[in-house]
């Protein structure tokens, strides 16, 4: 079986909103997530396979554990960490790459866009928030394969760490939103007309959207130009 050389957290953990949050941090402590990683290093290490566990989330707030963690082996690249009834997370593991012989280089597999981090329904993708991992077999066609292609759209749904990233997932950011005021503009060979106008619709660029003529109150379609006004068609 193959894996790709670079692979990711991805956390599983038993009342996961209340992991993540702050409330109440005054009253309860918490487990240290720098201990959960020396607590995985220790176990990788007395494997001996020459395996690396992922850090875990910073962010991860779990209740700290008296007793030494309980770790077990899920899978070829994966430990179950857990605090008895307490919590559990799954953790990701990553072995030491091989150098690749030259002759093999040409038949690496394809570069697609992995997320890094963990990112809630209507995020915004940013630059960062992607790597490019080789990924061998057959892969969807709107699989994305550049950082570029993902890189100012917003997802369609929350996705974990490690996840793929297809066209499907994604859609436009809105350029201007509903309520907003913007330029509502008539453009010709001889003439360039331009009123202030209120959206009534969220709009991307190139979307044909409906907006209110401020000084008649008329409603008038448009098109969302680069520059955020809306441009009716001479």
């Amino acid at each position: 079986m193959q894996f790709s050389p670079r692979f990711r957290l991805f956390a599983l953990v038993l009342g996961w909103a209340s992991a993540l949050s702050t409330a109440g941090a005054s009253a309860v402590e918490f487990q240290a997530p720098t201990s959960i990683d020396a607590a995985v290093a220790a176990y990788l290490d007395g494997e001996g396979g020459g395996d690396s566990g992922v850090p875990v989330d910073a962010r991860l707030h779990l209740k700290a554990c008296a007793d030494p963690l309980d770790i077990a082996r899920r899978g070829d690249r994966s430990l179950e960490v857990g605090c008895g009834a307490e919590w559990r997370i799954f953790v990701r593991t990553e072995g030491a790459e091989a150098p690749v012989p030259a002759a093999a280089q040409d038949a690496q597999a394809p570069l697609v866009a992995q997320l890094r981090v963990s990112l809630a329904r209507g995020s915004m993708i940013t630059a960062s928030d992607i790597e490019m991992v080789p990924v061998p077999g057959r892969m969807a066609a709107d699989t994305v394969r550049s950082v570029e292609m993902a890189s100012g759209l917003k997802l369609r749904r929350s996705v974990m760490p490690g996840t793929v990233l297809r066209l499907s997932m994604l859609e436009r950011a809105p350029l201007i939103m509903r309520g907003d005021r913007v330029s509502l503009r008539a453009d010709g060979p001889n003439f360039a007309v331009a009123v202030e106008a209120e959206a009534i619709e969220n709009g991307s660029v190139g979307d044909r959207v409906t907006v209110r003529n401020l000084s008649s109150g008329e409603k008038i379609q448009g098109r969302v130009a680069a520059d955020g006004s809306v441009l009716i068609s001479s």
